[in-house]
């Protein structure tokens, strides 16, 4: 399922950074190989579909377009 969020902050040089959701809960871990039709940067606008990792107890994106 698609979720929408705003990118917080994005390491252009190391390729990876984070979405806060536009739902709440926890942030989204982003990289770069998951949006390979543009650069992210801090205040874009996503659509992504977030992946539980759950060894980690963390989310990452996939299939990230901005918006």
């Amino acid at each position: 399922m698609s979720e929408q969020g705003v990118v917080r902050f994005f390491d252009q040089e190391r390729n990876f950074g984070f979405a806060t959701r536009d739902g709440g809960g926890p942030d989204v871990y982003l990289h770069a190989k998951q949006c390979p039709d543009s650069m992210l940067q801090k205040g874009d606008r996503i659509e992504f579909e977030a992946v539980h990792d759950a060894a980690r107890g963390t989310y990452w994106a996939k299939a990230i377009r901005v918006l």
